[in-house]
């Protein structure tokens, strides 16, 4: 009987989340820097109302963020 030393489908499995999530986090805080410096440039040129869809997308995009780093901890905590 031969041991197995390495699952590999469970070492599949974490390098795929991993990198999904990690890109995820990654565009998502590009679009919130991307909404937030859009709609300044926007409300200095034509008014809050056309820079209110870029905020919008900076504050969502944020919250991804806010959520991500959330469920990170909450990964963390139930883990120990």
């Amino acid at each position: 009987m031969t041991a197995v030393i390495v699952d590999t489908s469970a070492l599949v499995k974490v390098v795929w989340v991993s990198l999904a999530a990690g890109l995820g986090v990654i565009a998502a805080f590009a679009l919130a820097v991307l909404g937030s410096v859009r709609g300044g440039d926007l409300r200095r040129s034509r008014g809050a109302v056309a820079a209110a869809p870029y905020y919008l997308l900076a504050a969502l995009a944020l919250a991804a963020c806010l959520w991500a780093l959330y469920r990170g901890y909450l990964f963390l905590v139930e883990k120990a």
